[in-house]
């Protein structure tokens, strides 16, 4: 069984928002079904599928997982590089979980999540209804 995700504590959050610059959305192939600057598509069967973002919008991506991240919307299991493993935020509506990457530096996937599926306190962050 998974740990459970947790959010970072509200103490924490200004040494994590420091770091946001350094993250970024590089996307997944396992979650694509279209082209994208991720690389070619290769969905998995099981992983959720993500709306297309056209490329000239990926900025945007970067940006919201930035902000994300400065707004403590963060999973207190942080890495080796001191960001964090887990970053929930809205993109175009649509609520995200983006997960830490080993490579490259810095670099996050993201994929579609249900209000269910955030941990405790994250909605009332969010300003949405959730645990």
């Amino acid at each position: 069984m998974s740990k459970e995700k947790r959010l970072l504590e509200r103490d924490a959050v200004a040494g994590i928002a420091a770091q946001a610059d350094r993250a970024r959305y590089v996307g997944s192939i396992e979650h694509k079904n279209y082209p994208s600057p991720a690389g070619t598509p290769s969905p998995r069967h099981t992983a959720s599928k993500c709306p297309r973002v056209e490329e000239a919008r990926w900025p945007e991506l970067n940006e919201a997982l930035r902000a994300a991240i400065r707004s403590g919307l963060v999973s207190d299991a942080i890495d080796a590089c001191g960001l964090p493993r887990y970053v929930w935020g809205v993109f175009d509506g649509q609520l995200f979980e983006a997960r830490r990457l080993s490579a490259p530096e810095g670099g996050y996937k993201a994929f579609p999540v249900e209000p269910f599926e955030l941990p405790v306190g994250a909605a009332a962050r969010l300003g949405i209804e959730g645990p």
